[in-house]
């Protein structure tokens, strides 16, 4: 049994070796007759040295400075094979020559397997492997590539609105983690065989993606009068939002995923609202995208975490169903449906639409209702150029409104109340002659 102060010593020192030493510390070296004996098995085949130089595009991933003079890999079945050492003297002789000097050192007091568990409290498997051999990776990767089987996930996909599944593949894995602790072991009881059982990785079926990939949120808006810097950044931030996966409990940013609006990120000088007027800015355009989307993700019943007014009402929206967003201000959502749901949108034909797919959930709906009207004044402003009482800028009047979620529970539907905003009007503004008027 190891003492506690033992342990403690060991582990400190083993945090020293790996922050100050590097992994090129780590030498190899060759069996001392030169005589490279690799045997290695597969299936009903054995492949020794002198048929070595017939291999090719690393067909057998050892080294010729690899240090153990007969190794045997066997097929047990379909799943498991075993490792073992034909001469037994010969393999702990060069194995252990093949170890690191930091390792060696700790040999004679702690175990190969207590030394690499101790490792991993500091790093991942591969870094506590190769600490101790690189040539562990090497038996690793010999037996993964002739035996594991690549898996590939069955995927789903939204192009133009039309949802696509391609079918996966089945894999075959072995967990590092469990090899290495199997072979250490088995060097470290003197036993030199070890079998290794292959994990199966099965790919999703076609059908079961299909259940949990449903339609649960479609919303489209029109850009049709908005020029062509508004509508590149448009198609712009909607194809960065395009494809996203969110996982369950994730929020999602579109600040985030879209980036900053920027020049130098793509975007373009377009009209935007700022203090409570229309001016040109870059990224004009960019809040009808999460606009759109934001309805969608209302649609798709998920937890809106925030989302901002614009300060005047939008042309391509209801009052109440608009998300604005700026450097300082974010459209999130947040997965609550317990799977992975899938956002997908496109521009065509000056509409932007997006989708949400998911496990099915409840059909829901969206409205607003405008509870106050609030009139535009009017404004004289001194155009001395301009005729007498010539409307400069035409006026719009402000909202109070509500929204709500309309949705059916128990054979009634439901109607409940998710914002209340109030937008501003937009004055209209008269020129006038009248020298006394400050100029605006």
């Amino acid at each position: 049994m190891i003492k506690k102060k033992d342990y403690l010593l060991k582990i400190l020192f083993l945090f020293t070796l790996l922050f100050f030493c590097t992994a090129a510390s780590i030498t190899h070296t060759a069996a001392t007759d030169g005589s490279y004996k690799t045997f290695f098995a597969n299936r009903s085949t054995t492949i020794t040295s002198d048929k070595l130089s017939d291999l090719k595009n690393g067909e057998i991933p050892f080294e010729n400075d690899l240090s153990f003079n007969r190794f045997n890999l066997t097929e047990l079945n379909t799943n498991a094979v075993e490792i073992s050492v034909c001469d037994k003297n010969s393999y702990e002789e060069n194995f252990l020559l093949a170890l690191s000097d930091s390792a060696k050192k700790l040999l004679s007091k702690y175990s190969l397997t207590k030394q690499f568990t101790a490792l991993l409290n500091f790093t991942d498997v591969d870094e506590a492997a190769n600490f101790i051999s690189k040539d562990t990776t090497k038996i690793y990767n010999a037996i993964a590539r002739k035996n594991c089987v690549e898996f590939s996930e069955s995927k789903f996909v939204c192009i133009d609105g039309k949802p696509k599944y391609i079918s996966g593949k089945d894999g075959k894995y072995l967990d590092k983690r469990e090899f290495c602790l199997n072979l250490f072991n088995a060097i470290d009881n003197g036993t030199y065989k070890v079998t290794l059982n292959f994990l199966d990785k099965k790919a999703e079926s076609l059908n079961c993606l299909k259940m949990r990939t449903v339609q649960r949120g479609d919303f489209s808006t029109v850009y049709s009068s908005s020029n062509e810097n508004r509508s590149e950044n448009i198609a712009l931030a909607t194809k960065k939002i395009n494809g996203t996966v969110i996982m369950p409990d994730e929020t999602f940013s579109f600040n985030e995923t879209v980036g900053k609006r920027t020049a130098a990120n793509g975007f373009k000088e377009a009209k935007v609202i700022l203090d409570g007027e229309f001016t040109s800015g870059i990224g004009g355009g960019v809040c009808q995208v999460s606009t759109t989307l934001y309805n969608c993700a209302l649609i798709a019943g998920l937890e809106i975490t925030e989302a901002n007014q614009h300060s005047l009402p939008v042309s391509y929206v209801a009052p109440s169903l608009d998300a604005m967003v700026s450097d300082y201000s974010d459209l999130k959502f947040k997965n609550n449906t317990g799977y992975p749901v899938y956002i997908f949108g496109y521009t065509q034909n000056k509409t932007v639409r997006f989708q949400i797919f998911g496990i099915k959930g409840k059909t829901l709906s969206v409205t607003s209702e405008i509870s106050k009207i609030l009139p535009f004044e009017k404004s004289l402003v001194y155009r001395p150029d301009a005729t007498d009482g010539e409307i400069i800028r035409e006026g719009k009047n402000g909202y109070e409104s509500d929204a709500y979620l309309i949705y059916t529970e128990n054979g009634m539907t439901v109607k409940r109340k998710i914002r209340h905003n109030v937008y501003k009007p937009q004055n209209e503004l008269v020129s006038s002659k009248y020298d006394g008027l400050k100029s605006e």
